[in-house]
């Protein structure tokens, strides 16, 4: 009997062990959740949704390219892939620049998708050899559009981006997406964000122009470009860089990419979601008050809705060499109001967007169903090693989560 003891108490110690020093596949293991075969890689930075006549799409930068699927379609590896108006980028080792340096780049990095009721936008950029720096840059930044009658047959316009009238002296950057050196490394004062919004009337698009003296706002509608103000940020301040908007009787701004609405289908929003740069804790917005509700444990990157509850990405950006972040769960009464504390997930979300990656992105496709019943999306990645060993680059990309099949796994 004695042995027995031993031998279940020595199991026992092994498990806790195990689990308390966290590892993604032996928690799959025990929680008999089978690894699905990747079909979508790369870092997606965002899962836009984009209507074809009457049917509601999912549009994604993946895979070297732009990648779709109808929204309804609950189905592991059935992303299609889109035509694009431009070469994927490529290096040739061998070639000359005009200066006489080897390695030329030629064609294009798609750096986001987005859209509004009517128009798909994809933002990209060249590159170029900096071998003063011995680097690769960014270089030129263009916008694509398109009005999608038929995914098998697409008709790009690349949009003529004007000139920087900042207006201040001594402002010399005059090109509407510009990066700048700064303390060896390449940064940008720009961004193109938008609604992405359930009700394709409530989708927009808007470009922040950036630098180090002024800050100009663009809005992209209907295939073209045009300047825009913005006289208020949601608890924040006007003069500082704004990330996000929504459709909450009207569009609302925020420094913050990681915001949402509980918009749903038919039923306008009542409340937004919100979080602040550099900080951990979640607010909401009525239309008049900003409350603070709870600390998330880390910096807001997404936020993603469902009838009974929030799912929160976070992503802390401070360190070049570690990943901290992960997803946490937050219960919604059924006004909407989020909880005074977290909760854990009743699914397989807390190991599999996991404190170790970063989570760039989440999207619940129909907000009007509770967590169990819904349909969600997230892309995750981590920088240099990672936290802990327990990343891997194989779940570096797109993950799901589909009511059929209950669990979050790779798409």
């Amino acid at each position: 009997m004695k042995k027995k003891i031993s031998l279940l108490a020595l199991t026992a110690a092994l498990v806790i062990s195990l689990t308390g020093c966290f590892n993604p596949a032996f928690y799959n293991i025990m929680q008999d959740v089978p690894p699905e075969e990747a079909t979508i890689f790369g870092i997606v930075r965002s899962v836009t949704r984009y209507t074809v006549g009457s049917e509601e799409y999912l549009v994604i930068n993946a895979n070297d390219g732009i990648q779709y699927k109808k929204a309804d379609d609950n189905s592991h590896g059935t992303w299609k892939k889109a035509d694009i108006p431009f070469s994927l980028l490529k290096y040739d080792y061998a070639a000359k620049n005009p200066d006489g340096t080897s390695g030329v780049f030629t064609g294009e990095q798609i750096l986001k998708v987005l859209a509004d009721s009517d128009n798909l936008y994809v933002v990209t950029t060249t590159y170029r050899n900096n071998s003063v720096a011995g680097r690769s840059d960014p270089d030129e930044v263009k916008i694509w559009t398109s009005k999608v009658t038929d995914w098998d047959s697409i008709s790009w316009t690349q949009i003529a981006l004007p000139d920087r009238e900042s207006g201040v002296e001594g402002d010399t950057d005059t090109r509407i997406f510009q990066y700048y050196e700064q303390n060896d490394y390449l940064t940008s004062r720009f961004n193109v964000f938008s609604t992405n919004a359930v009700e394709k009337a409530h989708r927009a698009v808007y470009v922040r122009s950036g630098s180090a003296k002024s800050t100009i706002y663009y809005s992209l509608s209907n295939g073209s470009i045009s300047k825009t103000s913005i006289s208020s940020v949601v608890g924040g301040s006007a003069d500082k860089p704004v990330n996000g908007v929504v459709y909450l009787n009207g569009y609302k701004f925020f420094e913050s990419s990681a915001v949402c609405t509980n918009e749903a289908s038919g039923t306008p929003a009542t409340i937004v979601y919100f979080g602040k740069p550099g900080d951990s804790k979640l607010y909401t917005y009525d239309g008049s008050t900003v409350t603070t509700c709870l600390n998330c444990g880390d910096e807001l990157s997404c936020i993603a809705v469902s009838k009974d509850s929030l799912i929160i990405g976070r992503a802390h950006y401070s360190s070049l060499t570690a990943t901290s972040g992960g997803a946490v769960r937050v219960l919604l009464n059924n006004e909407g109001v989020p909880a005074k504390s977290l909760s854990s997930f009743n699914t397989n979300a807390s190991s599999q967007l996991s404190s170790a990656y970063l989570i760039f992105t989440l999207l619940c496709v129909d907000p009007s169903q509770d967590e169990a019943d819904a349909t969600f999306y997230s892309s995750i990645g981590f920088r240099g090693t990672g936290a802990s060993t327990s990343v891997t680059y194989e779940n570096v990309g797109l993950w799901s989560y589909y009511p059929e099949r209950g669990n979050w796994n790779r798409e």
